[in-house]
């Protein structure tokens, strides 16, 4: 990578300025030539770019705000961003096409290695050992016939061909520490025993304590048990159905400071559990619009969107 000097002047203007210095980020942490070294693609002899070079340009082209790959062109017409990646020659858009279309899942798994890499090598500068996983999944629309994309549950557009990932973020650093890209019609529970088993798999060795924060959608023995048997401390959302009656027996206690929030600590045991497990319920004053009437109905979750319940 050739080094610039940053001026302010009329000459070799561009938007993407902040990419040069993700650029130094990656050539310090040697991303290249992992790149190079790692990832391996059979290709034909008259191949005139390196696998290492169009990956890069795809990384930093996503950086910029592409959404495919028509639009890498947003760094094919930035000449200051070429003559710092030292780019010649710029790769068609039916180059880096052809080169995808080629992937497997061992370059997948090879990719994986990289990345490994490069977060032991940040994280050897600074490290946490306790750190807290916020698991969840969601849904994105597409448009056409994309790859991969079906038809599933979609709360936006329904009946939309979507794609549903299952996501794994370090709340310390924000970090997108593990996904899994899944079709639309994926059930968002499938797979998330396998998905935080690969999860606690990748963790560097120095991390001594994982605390798990999860949607409802995580709620069940299955998972529960598997966290325990790894030692991981948790906090699940609960599914209010078949439990709402439960919360109008405890004991409410209000929150100091925090006017109309009350909250209850109890134990119970759901079908085909082995044990009873903690829960902590949480609920809010709720107004209801009434046009008959000059105040609003107030009134106490758990009937209305005014109750949480966590299993902890």
């Amino acid at each position: 990578m050739k080094k610039l000097k940053i001026q302010f002047t009329e000459k070799l203007l561009t938007k993407n300025a902040g990419l040069y210095l993700l650029s130094l980020f990656a050539d310090k942490l040697s991303l290249k030539s992992l790149l190079e070294k790692e990832v391996h693609i059979e290709r034909g002899i008259t191949a005139q770019y390196n696998i290492s070079d169009i990956l890069m340009l795809l990384i930093l082209s996503v950086l910029a705000g592409a959404k495919h790959i028509s639009q890498v062109a947003i760094l094919r017409h930035d000449d200051v961003v070429r003559a710092y990646l030292e780019l010649n020659k710029f790769p068609a858009d039916t180059t880096i096409r052809r080169l995808f279309g080629l992937f497997t899942f061992k370059n997948c798994v090879e990719l994986d290695r990289v990345e490994k890499t490069l977060r032991d090598k940040v994280w050897s500068y600074k490290w946490f050992g306790r750190v807290t996983f916020d698991m969840d999944s969601t849904v994105k629309g597409v448009y056409g016939s994309q790859e991969g994309a079906e038809k599933g549950y979609n709360a936006r557009k329904k009946g939309q061909k979507s794609y549903h990932p299952l996501l794994c973020f370090i709340a310390e650093n924000r970090e997108c520490f593990h996904n899994w890209f899944r079709p639309g019609s994926s059930y968002t529970s499938n797979g998330a025993i396998e998905f935080t088993k690969e999860c606690l798999a990748k963790k560097p060795k120095h991390i001594w304590k994982i605390f798990v924060r999860a949607d409802s959608v995580f709620f069940s023995g299955d998972f529960l048990e598997y966290l325990e048997s790894q030692n991981c401390e948790y906090l699940i959302k609960v599914k209010l159905k078949g439990l709402k009656r439960l919360l109008f027996s405890q004991k409410w206690r209000k929150v100091r400071n925090q006017y109309g929030t009350e909250t209850a600590k109890f134990v119970h045991k759901c079908q085909n559990w082995k044990k009873t497990r903690t829960f902590l319920a949480v609920r809010n004053i709720v107004e209801e619009p009434d046009e008959t009437m000059l105040v609003p109905k107030i009134f106490w979750g758990p009937n209305g969107p005014g109750a949480c319940l966590f299993v902890i």
